[in-house]
């Protein structure tokens, strides 16, 4: 004998012989039935009406595959692909105690134009089974519509986290409060994030598709947070990000972010391993993050300010502020001709763009960004991008680029300074050397006097003044010579002295400014 599961509650149903809809005792929903005879094929419809009832909507939506291989004409197997698609949960009412389906996936395209729905209604068994298909058709389709006119309301979001909120014993995990210090972060960073904890916190339970299907939608980047590998494969969770994966499928900018702790890499389920996961243990993995969703978003910003400035044939201000954006994450990741392109690009659409002539000075004194201008070692006011900027900038811009002038001259004047000084202060050793050597030969060349005075005493050389006389001269000059180097050897000294100190207060005034110098 073949029984069959309550679509609605999952009770046990006993159909009669040649009946094609039945009432469930335990709920008293009246329902479709499938027309079988086969106890395989009962077993596969209750096989799927137990994972749609548990929420694995795409293990369902697969079983109910798997009969339409045999039977392509079986409208249950349509309606059920219709159930798991649109991810249907029958609820009690409260107040009639009737079950009243539920949306848990909603879709754009209306369940009435679903091929899936149309076989259904095509090839039900009689009238009546027609009758109950179009019937609960239409009330999904009105709260399909209902989820619609709420989501289409909502702001778009940057970023949908996903992740798992309570462990099977009802408490917070550990993947929520890394998920909760990755949103903080982001929202400090100005990014518009999905964080179901708090961005549903004043939703009730019933109302949180609508939310949950706009958030999926807008975002670009979901980031999957998991700790255990049960974790990412919890059934809420992994709804979440299957439905994000069939979002990409239509949308390739749309990126998946795997981020994950205390587990290794290859645990993380197969459908997401082939997108690049971040270690959330890894020493910098914050920094790693952000700078990865600052690119993928400035590029999605980009491709989206060049296909509307196709379409118009013009660029407008927040498409120019998405490319100068994209041109310093280009500069960052040291990619300086992607860089200039995109400056070029805003030059063409606007030739008075101050911000883009600053850009390409950026690039021409090679620093990161403009705010590094100031450091740099040689004055800009040569450089043709910084009188073209002045010339384009606005009161405040000018202000500003007054001040980088300002500090690039001072800081040319104090680098030619600490040069000076180090190379004197780097040759001291050479020059003390040389000191050194001069006076040693001044000493020595008291050897010619001493020794021609020696030679004139014993040879004796009365009468021979002019012989004394130059014996005296040589020695005046010697001790002159002498003299003269012990005092420029003590006057080098004290300079080599001043200089060195020189160069240090000069180099510590250097690193205090944060001067760019050549290394």
């Amino acid at each position: 004998m073949i029984v069959l599961k309550c679509r609605m509650c999952g009770a046990n149903i006993t159909p009669e012989s040649g009946k094609t809809y039945a009432a469930c005792e335990y709920c008293g929903s009246v329902m479709t039935l499938p027309h079988i005879n086969d106890e395989r094929i009962a077993n596969l419809f209750n096989r799927a009406t137990h994972y749609r009832l548990q929420h694995e909507f795409e293990k369902a939506q697969a079983t109910y595959e798997n009969i339409l291989m045999e039977d392509e004409h079986n409208a249950e197997a349509y309606w059920g692909i219709i159930l798991s698609v649109f991810g249907i949960e029958y609820v009690e009412d409260p107040q009639t105690k009737n079950r009243i389906p539920t949306c848990n996936r909603v879709q754009r395209l209306s369940v009435l134009k679903n091929l899936n729905y149309q076989k259904a209604v095509e090839y039900a068994a009689d009238d009546k089974s027609r009758m109950l298909y179009e019937q609960e058709a239409n009330e999904i389709a009105k709260i399909q519509k209902g989820i619609l006119s709420i989501s289409d309301q909502e702001d778009s979001y940057d970023i949908f986290i996903c992740y798992k909120e309570t462990d099977p014993e009802g408490n917070r995990t550990l993947d929520s409060t890394l998920a909760q210090d990755i949103y903080t972060r982001l929202k400090k960073e100005g990014y518009r994030v999905f964080f179901s904890r708090l961005t549903l916190e004043d939703k009730a339970g019933t109302e949180y598709e609508p939310y949950i299907f706009a958030a999926l939608n807008s975002a670009k980047i979901m980031l999957v947070v998991g700790t255990k590998p049960e974790y990412f494969n919890a059934v809420w969770v992994k709804n979440e990000w299957l439905r994000f994966l069939a979002l990409i499928e239509d949308n390739k900018d749309k990126v998946m972010i795997p981020c994950y702790r205390e587990m290794d890499a290859y645990e993380i389920p197969e459908e997401l391993a082939v997108f690049q996961a971040q270690d959330m243990g890894k020493i910098g993995f914050a920094q790693d993050l952000l700078h990865g969703i600052q690119k993928i978003l400035t590029r999605f910003e980009e491709k989206k300010a060049i296909s509307k400035s196709k379409e118009s044939g013009s660029i407008n201000h927040n498409d120019i502020e998405t490319l100068r954006k994209r041109a310093y994450v280009y500069i960052e990741d040291d990619n300086k001709e992607d860089a200039k392109k995109l400056f070029e690009r805003i030059l063409n659409a606007d030739s008075e763009n101050a911000d883009a002539y600053i850009g390409m000075l950026v690039l021409e004194i090679d620093v990161k960004k403009a705010e590094d201008i100031p450091r740099y070692g040689k004055d800009i006011s040569k450089s043709a991008y910084f009188k073209t900027a002045l010339r384009y900038a606005d009161e405040s811009q000018k202000a500003t680029l007054a001040e980088y002038q300002k500090s690039t001259a001072e800081n040319e004047k104090l680098l030619a300074s600490y040069y000076e000084s180090s190379i004197i202060a780097r040759d001291a050793d050479e020059l003390i050397g040389q000191g050194k050597r001069s006076i040693f030969g001044c000493v020595l060349s008291f050897i010619f006097p001493v020794g021609t005075h020696l030679l004139a005493v014993s040879l004796g050389t009365d009468g021979m003044e002019w012989f004394w006389l130059m014996v005296v001269s040589l020695y005046i000059l010697s001790v002159f010579l002498t003299v003269f180097y012990i005092r420029s050897y003590v006057k080098m000294k004290n300079d080599i002295v001043v200089h060195t100190e020189n160069a240090e207060k000069k180099l510590a005034e250097l690193k205090a400014r944060n001067v760019i110098m050549d290394s």
